[in-house]
């Protein structure tokens, strides 16, 4: 996995926070969606989100990337659906087949973090995020 911040979003208010923290500090940084979100969220709105937060804030260098779990159909639908990074649990021969059609789409696939900062665990989402961007040193 790439050496940036990762944050789980589940709000937009989530996404604002990161991208805002992003736009202040000048990190890159990773925003996973919740385990399996492609299924419970879906692609558009997960996508929407990260848009509306790229709009906002257009000097912020954000990496969105949406958990399809385990499940192929819903990696597809990421796919084509716009979702530009995706991480999936699947197992050979599916995960070999997902991995060819994202990079034929351009879509990057990557792990799910172990170690990321989960904003639904925090009521101060914004607080949150700067304080660990302002400490944070890369790897």
């Amino acid at each position: 996995m790439d050496d940036h911040p990762v944050f789980i979003i589940h709000t937009l208010e989530h996404a604002l926070c990161v991208a805002h923290a992003s736009v202040q500090t000048q990190l890159s940084v990773q925003m996973f969606s919740p385990r399996g979100a492609a299924n419970s969220l879906g692609p558009d709105v997960f996508v929407s989100i990260l848009n509306q937060a790229s709009e906002r804030y257009p000097d912020a260098n954000l990496i969105g990337v949406l958990d399809c779990a385990d499940t192929a159909g819903s990696a597809l639908s990421a796919i084509r659906r716009g979702a530009r990074h995706i991480s999936v649990q699947l197992e050979h021969p599916a995960y070999e087949k997902i991995i060819g059609i994202a990079t034929q789409s351009n879509v990057s696939v990557r792990n799910y973090p172990k170690n990321a900062i989960d904003l639904a665990n925090t009521d101060t989402p914004d607080q949150t995020v700067l304080r660990h961007l302002l400490e944070y040193e890369p790897i």
